[in-house]
């Protein structure tokens, strides 16, 4: 056996979060997350081109949605292979509760500040609830499933907490 072969091989991170992405698509997409309209698969497609072919030297960050169809949410995932996590977006249109701006904003701190919940939760421009997870990367099927499960929970809560405000 040579030196070299005992020596420590170089790992590279970025390809690692990008392998990693991969599975988690793939993961996402085999368990009924993504839906099926041509626009959505093109752009999955597109992404993970992206993602297949972008230099190992350059930051790869970008966003691919995904739906949960049992449960009717829309997702985005952000990636950025400068992380060790993925950020998981679902935003939520809650113009139906006209609920002024203030009010959501303190809906959304009192949740963020005093309810242990494992999202973080903000009002955008258009006064939609944007729920934020960040995923570790590189976890197995069950964990990522789990987590989701978790996640849709949570933002059932999150819903019903703002509903009663």
């Amino acid at each position: 056996m040579s030196i070299e072969a005992l020596m420590p091989k170089s790992v590279n991170k970025r390809q690692i979060f990008r392998d990693n992405i991969h599975k988690l698509v793939k993961i996402l997409d085999d368990n009924n997350f993504f839906a099926v309209t041509d626009t959505e698969k093109q752009r999955r497609e597109s992404f993970l081109s992206d993602i297949a072919t972008k230099s190992i030297d350059e930051n790869f960050y970008n966003v691919i949605p995904f739906h949960d169809k049992a449960n009717e949410l829309s997702w985005l995932i952000l990636a950025d292979d400068d992380l060790t996590f993925v950020r998981i977006f679902a935003n939520i249109s809650i113009r139906s509760l006209d609920l002024s701006r203030d009010k959501l904003l303190n809906l959304a701190n009192e949740l963020n500040l005093n309810k242990n919940t494992l999202l973080d939760v903000a009002i955008d421009d258009d006064n939609d609830l944007v729920c934020e997870y960040h995923m570790p990367i590189g976890i197995g099927e069950d964990i990522v499933l789990n987590v989701m499960k978790g996640i849709t929970k949570e933002i059932a809560f999150v819903m019903q907490y703002i509903a009663k405000g």
